[in-house]
């Protein structure tokens, strides 16, 4: 699988391989210090992904210690509101800018605690326990460079990620993907969630309403519009 990269992604990979031990601080150095232009991803890119899949993502690289993946961020493509399984490091490397939401949950309540966006340029690290929306709500193309990893081997870091759909009234796991509306056969299990902070449920819908639109999933819009009310 590596033989058939580009240079530049064959030279990250080595460089990740080559630490026994990494933390978010470690990668984000090694990510840096390759200093990459979006062109290297341009046949990873998947902007005209399928209407249902509410982003495009297509795995560069895969090992037992990490995974590299592209993200396509189409305008008015989003994340679900979720977490990163296993995950112990990791970062997101951006290619333009993009809308972007931090959370807490404790005591079964999810709240927004940051609103700042993820600028071009900007290497963000990630985690197990980092909870996270992000997508496009500009009128660009754009791209992100995505590795999560574990120094436990791990086939799939980010597997067991946690997804929480107030639209839908639960919270499922999956296999590592964070779809609104995700594929049945990437759920592992699922839970019953109520969300009640009306700033998060009202923020939430103007994010992701231009998804449900264009599917025609009306019924989960108007969920999250009798919570409003």
């Amino acid at each position: 699988m590596k033989a058939n990269l580009p240079k530049p992604l064959t030279s990250l990979i080595d460089s990740i391989d080559g630490v026994e031990n990494i933390d978010n601080t470690l990668i984000r150095s090694i990510v840096e210090s390759h200093k990459f232009q979006a062109e290297v991803f341009s046949e990873f890119e998947l902007f005209d992904h399928c209407s249902s899949k509410s982003y495009g993502r297509k795995l560069i690289f895969e090992n037992e210690k990490f995974k590299m993946l592209l993200m396509s961020w189409a305008p008015g493509d989003f994340t679900a509101i979720h977490n990163h399984g296993y995950t112990e490091w990791g970062c997101v490397c951006a290619f333009g800018e993009l809308t972007h939401r931090l959370y807490s949950f404790d005591n079964n309540d999810l709240k927004i605690i940051d609103k700042s966006p993820i600028l071009e340029g900007k290497i963000a690290a990630v985690n197990g326990e980092l909870i996270h929306l992000m997508g496009n709500t500009g009128n660009k193309n754009v791209a992100t460079l995505h590795i999560y990893g574990a120094n436990v081997n791990r086939q799939n870091a980010s597997e067991n990620s946690s997804i929480y759909l107030p639209e839908f009234n639960k919270i499922i796991t999956t296999s590592g993907a964070a779809f609104l509306n995700p594929d049945k056969e990437t759920v592992l299990s699922e839970m019953p969630f109520f969300a009640a902070d009306k700033e998060l449920l009202s923020d939430y819908y103007n994010l992701v309403s231009t998804y449900y639109e264009r599917n025609k999933a009306f019924e989960a819009l108007k969920t999250l519009e009798a919570k409003l009310q």
